[in-house]
């Protein structure tokens, strides 16, 4: 993996309290020529899945040899490990409890964090040494992906590991030959709705000479058919439309307007895709 000094930064702290400002200031500490780039920090509290979804969007857009710093960690201060994965070309720093589950590759390694000699590694570095049971973004991970980014290898303060890091539980669309099965997993800021339904699933599905249905079962009991199009304005302003989004995933939308409180949807309403006679618009 090439030597980089792009960072990529995620999590869930937001952008009011100082807790991301101290993570940059001891990443510059130690790398003050390192380029840390804002992935998200709007994660919602807590939100895994969220996070997951969002390095799944964000990470093919970093150049090789970037580290990704993701740290959205309701297990602080339990036993879940603190890992370094050298993925292809990224090298992920982060907890283990499912956050690179979607970005992960067959032939990763994983490493985990050895406290002990990450002190070590900075002290030799004259760097102050933080330590708190409830911020390891500041004590933990923040030093690990900067040291990295001047070339150390995971091996200097990590001990390699052998079983795969936490898989996530995210919901698996269900794809026959005639209709597949999925569901509503995040809303933008935009209200638009995002589902775990992917071009891979949509291009097993045998629609020559027919054309697409999108149907939304929602919790309330009911139900609404949304037209299948390219983009928001497939349909006038105000009307809901589906496409496939910029990372490849079936959204619906309304456009100009917000298809989470138009249409009241929630995460987890039940999405199928159906083919039915005509031919595709």
């Amino acid at each position: 993996m090439k030597n980089c000094s792009i960072i990529g930064f995620l999590t869930d702290f937001g952008q009011v309290d100082p807790y991301v400002g101290i993570c940059k200031a001891v990443i510059a500490a130690i790398n003050q020529h390192s380029t840390v780039i804002d992935i998200s920090h709007e994660v919602a509290p807590q939100d895994i899945l969220q996070a997951a979804f969002y390095l799944k969007a964000a990470a093919p857009s970093f150049p090789d040899g970037s580290i990704i710093l993701a740290v959205v960690d309701p297990g602080v201060g339990s036993h879940r490990a603190p890992i370094v994965v050298e993925n292809g070309d990224h090298c992920l720093v982060g907890p283990d409890n499912g956050i690179f589950d979607l970005i992960m590759k067959k032939d990763a390694h994983t490493y985990k964090i050895d406290h002990e000699k990450l002190k070590l590694a900075l002290c030799q570095r004259k760097i102050t040494v933080h330590e708190s049971h409830t911020f390891h973004a500041r004590d933990i991970f923040a030093p690990a992906a900067a040291l990295i980014s001047i070339g150390m290898s995971p091996l200097g303060f990590c001990t390699p590991i052998e079983t795969p890091p936490k898989r996530l539980k995210f919901p698996v669309a269900k794809a026959k030959e005639h209709y597949i099965q999925g569901a509503i997993f995040h809303f933008d800021r935009f209200g638009n709705a995002a589902t775990n339904i992917s071009t891979e699933e949509l291009g097993l599905l045998a629609c020559k000479n027919r054309y697409i249905e999108v149907t939304i079962f929602k919790k309330d009991g009911t139900k609404m058919i949304i037209p299948f199009g390219q983009t928001f304005s497939s349909v006038p302003d105000g009307l809901p439309v589906s496409y496939i989004n910029s990372f490849g995933l079936l959204e619906i939308a309304v456009n100009k307007g917000n298809a989470q409180k138009a249409l009241g949807l929630h995460i987890g309403d039940m999405v199928k895709l159906t083919c039915n006679l005509g031919q595709i618009s």
